[in-house]
């Protein structure tokens, strides 16, 4: 079902009990994660401490050694940026994007529906009182 993962992970509080669950989820699926720490903008937070976390997470959940090189994105959501170093905040989100294409890999092409016609059903939701 899924071709790809991103973990989002708080910089402040680490990874909480279901991210255990939804990485565990992940791992068994053979999935390679993209874990982004988020909220490297709050004060006291620790984004190298809480990567450490994700790395030992994975470790005590049997990840594989290429699931333990996973990318890893910084960032502030609130202010909207992300990028490989907490410490120099871009302008943009493109780094994640850029991230997710680089290592997100592409779903399998299925030939049958590339060679059928294009069909299009629109279905009106709102009913306008002068039609």
């Amino acid at each position: 079902m899924a071709d790809g993962v991103l973990l989002v992970v708080d910089a402040f509080e680490g990874p909480m009990p279901q991210t255990r669950f939804v990485l565990q989820k992940a791992i068994e699926l053979g999935l390679k994660p993209l874990v982004f720490v988020n909220k490297v903008d709050k004060p006291n937070c620790d984004p190298e401490d809480t990567n450490d976390k994700v790395f030992d997470l994975m470790f005590s959940l049997d990840a594989s050694e290429e699931q333990l090189d996973y990318p890893v994105i910084y960032g502030s959501s609130k202010q909207g940026w992300m990028g490989p170093d907490w410490n120099k905040p871009t302008t943009d989100v493109s780094y994640l994007l850029d991230m997710i294409i680089e290592h997100v890999p592409e779903p399998p092409r299925n030939e049958e529906h590339f060679n059928c016609k294009l069909a299009l059903w629109i279905s009106p939701l709102i009913q306008e009182e002068l039609l």
